[in-house]
Protein backbone atom coordinates (compact mmCIF):
# COMPACT_ATOMS: atom_id res chain seq x y z
CA UNK A 1 0.00 0.00 0.00
CA UNK A 2 1.32 3.45 -0.90
CA UNK A 3 2.23 5.95 1.78
CA UNK A 4 -0.60 8.32 0.76
CA UNK A 5 -3.10 5.49 1.08
CA UNK A 6 -1.73 4.58 4.52
CA UNK A 7 -2.14 8.19 5.68
CA UNK A 8 -5.62 8.82 4.29
CA UNK A 9 -6.84 10.55 7.47
CA UNK A 10 -3.98 13.07 7.26
CA UNK A 11 -4.80 13.92 3.64
CA UNK A 12 -8.54 14.03 4.33
CA UNK A 13 -7.91 16.71 6.95
CA UNK A 14 -5.28 18.56 4.91
CA UNK A 15 -7.53 19.07 1.88
CA UNK A 16 -10.35 20.40 4.05
CA UNK A 17 -8.10 23.41 4.74
CA UNK A 18 -8.42 24.60 1.16
CA UNK A 19 -4.71 24.79 0.42
CA UNK A 20 -3.83 25.19 -3.23
CA UNK A 21 -0.18 26.14 -3.41
CA UNK A 22 1.60 24.52 -0.49
CA UNK A 23 1.86 21.14 1.07
CA UNK A 24 3.91 21.97 4.14
CA UNK A 25 1.33 24.03 6.05
CA UNK A 26 3.07 27.37 5.48
CA UNK A 27 1.00 29.77 3.42
CA UNK A 28 3.02 31.91 1.05
CA UNK A 29 0.88 34.16 -1.17
CA UNK A 30 3.76 34.74 -3.61
CA UNK A 31 3.97 31.00 -4.22
CA UNK A 32 0.22 30.72 -4.78
CA UNK A 33 0.38 33.35 -7.53
CA UNK A 34 3.37 31.65 -9.21
CA UNK A 35 1.70 28.25 -9.08
CA UNK A 36 -1.50 29.64 -10.60
CA UNK A 37 0.44 31.38 -13.40
CA UNK A 38 2.32 28.17 -14.21
CA UNK A 39 -0.82 26.04 -14.53
CA UNK A 40 -2.72 28.73 -16.41
CA UNK A 41 0.13 29.05 -18.93
CA UNK A 42 0.18 25.28 -19.45
CA UNK A 43 -3.56 25.00 -19.96
CA UNK A 44 -3.75 27.97 -22.32
CA UNK A 45 -0.95 26.45 -24.45
CA UNK A 46 -2.78 23.13 -24.72
CA UNK A 47 -4.58 22.07 -27.91
CA UNK A 48 -8.28 22.92 -28.17
CA UNK A 49 -10.67 20.51 -26.44
CA UNK A 50 -7.93 18.94 -24.31
CA UNK A 51 -8.84 16.47 -21.60
CA UNK A 52 -6.85 16.55 -18.36
CA UNK A 53 -6.31 13.99 -15.63
CA UNK A 54 -5.15 15.50 -12.35
CA UNK A 55 -3.51 12.95 -10.07
CA UNK A 56 -3.59 13.46 -6.31
CA UNK A 57 -6.06 16.26 -7.03
CA UNK A 58 -6.83 17.10 -3.40
CA UNK A 59 -9.22 20.03 -3.35
CA UNK A 60 -9.30 20.28 -7.15
CA UNK A 61 -7.41 23.57 -7.40
CA UNK A 62 -5.51 22.52 -10.54
CA UNK A 63 -8.70 21.32 -12.22
CA UNK A 64 -10.40 24.59 -11.31
CA UNK A 65 -7.70 26.41 -13.29
CA UNK A 66 -8.09 23.92 -16.15
CA UNK A 67 -11.84 24.56 -16.19
CA UNK A 68 -11.19 28.29 -16.66
CA UNK A 69 -9.07 27.65 -19.75
CA UNK A 70 -10.62 27.90 -23.18
CA UNK A 71 -8.39 25.02 -24.31
CA UNK A 72 -9.47 22.39 -21.76
CA UNK A 73 -12.90 20.89 -22.29
CA UNK A 74 -13.01 18.21 -19.59
CA UNK A 75 -11.08 16.56 -16.83
CA UNK A 76 -10.97 14.05 -14.04
CA UNK A 77 -9.42 14.52 -10.63
CA UNK A 78 -8.20 11.42 -8.83
CA UNK A 79 -7.24 11.17 -5.19
CA UNK A 80 -7.22 8.47 -2.56
CA UNK A 81 -8.15 10.99 0.14
CA UNK A 82 -11.79 11.32 1.07
CA UNK A 83 -12.24 14.71 -0.47
CA UNK A 84 -15.02 16.14 -2.57
CA UNK A 85 -13.73 18.97 -4.70
CA UNK A 86 -16.29 21.23 -6.29
CA UNK A 87 -15.67 20.91 -10.00
CA UNK A 88 -17.31 22.58 -12.98
CA UNK A 89 -19.26 21.05 -15.85
CA UNK A 90 -17.27 18.41 -17.69
CA UNK A 91 -15.04 17.76 -14.68
CA UNK A 92 -15.43 14.83 -12.30
CA UNK A 93 -13.77 13.36 -9.25
CA UNK A 94 -12.80 9.73 -8.67
CA UNK A 95 -11.54 8.29 -5.39
CA UNK A 96 -8.97 5.71 -6.45
CA UNK A 97 -5.36 4.63 -6.38
CA UNK A 98 -3.46 6.25 -9.23
CA UNK A 99 -1.62 3.05 -10.04
CA UNK A 100 -4.79 1.26 -11.25
CA UNK A 101 -7.11 3.68 -13.01
CA UNK A 102 -10.24 2.59 -14.91
CA UNK A 103 -9.54 4.49 -18.12
CA UNK A 104 -8.67 3.28 -21.60
CA UNK A 105 -5.18 3.74 -22.99
CA UNK A 106 -4.70 7.21 -24.45
CA UNK A 107 -7.74 8.68 -22.68
CA UNK A 108 -6.10 12.02 -21.77
CA UNK A 109 -4.18 14.81 -23.49
CA UNK A 110 -2.61 16.07 -20.27
CA UNK A 111 -1.80 14.49 -16.93
CA UNK A 112 -0.99 16.81 -14.05
CA UNK A 113 -0.08 16.38 -10.40
CA UNK A 114 0.75 19.34 -8.23
CA UNK A 115 1.36 17.53 -4.95
CA UNK A 116 1.14 13.92 -4.05
CA UNK A 117 2.62 11.76 -6.77
CA UNK A 118 5.79 11.54 -4.68
CA UNK A 119 3.75 9.74 -2.00
CA UNK A 120 2.74 7.00 -4.43
CA UNK A 121 4.74 4.14 -5.91
CA UNK A 122 6.37 6.48 -8.43
CA UNK A 123 7.43 3.90 -11.03
CA UNK A 124 3.95 2.35 -11.13
CA UNK A 125 2.30 5.78 -11.19
CA UNK A 126 4.45 6.96 -14.10
CA UNK A 127 3.73 3.77 -16.02
CA UNK A 128 0.03 4.50 -15.58
CA UNK A 129 0.57 8.11 -16.74
CA UNK A 130 2.33 6.87 -19.88
CA UNK A 131 -0.51 4.44 -20.58
CA UNK A 132 -3.17 7.11 -20.22
CA UNK A 133 -1.50 9.74 -22.42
Amino acid sequence: MAKAEENTAHWDQFWQQGEAACCDGERRPEHAAAVERTWTTLFEASPADSTVLDLCTGNGSVLALAAESASVSSGVGVDFARTSPSLGDGFTFLRASITELPFDDGSFDLVTSQFGIEYTPVAASLAEVARLL
